[in-house]
């Protein structure tokens, strides 16, 4: 079961670009195994009471790049 996750804090704002390593945390899953981002962006487009979206690209500590990832979810 593969899997990108992407946590953030929920002070961030909408039009701000975050850190992956730093201030979110982005991390992949291929074959049960974990890799966290040691390079990166998530960038909030929208936030309201119920919803955010953003994009976000990261490099993996093992070497794997995502790029053009996006979200967009009711919380």
């Amino acid at each position: 079961d593969d899997r990108i996750s992407i946590s953030i804090n929920d002070t961030f704002t909408a039009g701000n670009a975050y850190s992956a390593v730093n201030e979110a945390q982005c991390s992949l899953k291929e074959d049960g195994v974990v890799s966290y981002a040691n390079l990166g962006t998530v960038t909030i487009v929208s936030k309201t009471a119920t919803r955010i979206s953003g994009t976000f690209s990261f490099t993996t500590i093992s070497g794997k790049t995502i790029t053009e990832g996006a979200f967009d979810v009711e919380y």
